[in-house]
């Protein structure tokens, strides 16, 4: 016994964990230690250490599965597992997408890597405006059956490209039950993916990296989903013509308002952003009367900055009337345009 224990210390620690690494198999590291030697250094790190089995099999050299092998064999008593939360962030290449395990504040953390395409960022707006967004769905909601197809669409696209699975249900507007699609006046579609709902929500909170990565890389798709679901684009011609393009938000995205108006501003779009309707104002919708329960707020954009914003994002919005109203929106514009031109 003696023997035994003088030559157990007589192998330094890192003497140990080099031959640890670069032993094959668990009968190799046992032949070229000891049994004992092996599960006091596999316990050091993995409970008096506190690593995680990952964390441990990355110190070894080793597979996961293979150090779940050897505490077994050694009969060390494995820690209750933390389930890795869960973090997905935008990346700007579609290359840079992947997912990793990393410890953050000696925590588990799983990083998944995300390349938003036009589809994802179209969504990501239209969902902030009428929509739900949980921990693992993301619903879309609208009255507009013109909508439906081309949404039903997008999310197939989106389930191809980043997975998930796919509902469809029809509503009826003063109950909110589900009805068969002649009797419905809404739909509801949603898409069960986490990764893509933690993107834009988290704690219930809207995740501004997220948000400002896609005004920044995705502004045009961002905005026109976005409008689709609280826009509104309207005009009329007396003596003149006369525009209404507007996005109206609730108090608690009075900020995303602001970022969108600096965002639009970088492409020359000048804007305005009031109160437009404040909290406990009655208001009609479909028939019924409501009262609101948050002070609104809209952005306008400025007439001689129409143009602009039809490039930018008016040519992509999906919702038809709107689509309708932009095309007939811009021929009057270059007609009042030319109009100027010859008068002067």
């Amino acid at each position: 016994m003696e023997s035994v224990c003088s030559a157990r210390f007589l192998t330094p620690p890192l003497t140990q964990l080099s031959i640890v690494r670069q032993a094959r198999t668990f009968d190799e590291a046992v032949d070229a230690l000891t049994l004992d030697q092996l599960e006091e250094m596999i316990n050091e790190l993995y409970n008096v250490r506190g690593m995680s089995m990952e964390e441990t099999a990355r110190e070894l050299w080793k597979d996961y599965r293979t150090i779940n092998r050897w505490i077994r064999a050694l009969k060390i008593k494995p820690r209750p597992p933390i389930a890795p939360f869960h973090i997905p962030k935008l990346v700007s290449r579609p290359w840079m997408e992947g997912t990793k395990l990393d410890m953050i504040n000696e925590m588990p953390v799983r990083l998944t890597s995300i390349y938003p395409t036009d589809d994802l960022s179209y969504l990501i707006g239209f969902a902030i405006g009428d929509g739900w967004i949980g921990s693992m769905m993301i619903e879309l909601c609208n009255t507009e059956f013109g909508l439906l197809n081309p949404l039903l669409s997008l999310m197939n696209r989106i389930k191809s490209r980043y997975g998930g699975k796919i509902g469809l249900q029809y509503r009826e507007f003063k109950t909110g039950r589900n009805v068969a699609r002649e009797e419905a006046h809404s739909f509801r579609i949603w898409l069960s993916n986490s990764n893509l709902a933690r993107l834009i929500k988290q704690e219930n909170q809207l995740r501004y990296d997220t948000l400002d990565f896609l005004l920044s890389a995705k502004p045009g798709h961002f905005l026109a989903g976005l409008w689709d679901a609280d826009g509104c684009v309207s005009y009329f011609v007396r003596e003149r013509l006369c525009v209404e393009v507007k996005l109206t938000q609730g108090e608690d995205n009075l900020e995303l308002l602001r970022r969108i108006a600096d965002t639009l501003n970088r492409f020359g779009i000048s804007t305005t952003c009031r109160l437009s309707d404040r909290k406990h104002e009655l208001r009609k919708f479909y028939g019924l009367f409501c009262r609101l329960n948050k002070n609104m707020y809209t952005l306008h954009v400025l007439k001689e900055s129409v143009w602009d914003w039809i490039k930018i994002v008016g040519q992509k919005i999906m919702h038809p009337k709107k689509l309708e109203n932009i095309k007939q929106l811009g021929k009057l514009i270059k007609i009042e345009s030319e109009s100027r031109k010859k008068s002067k």
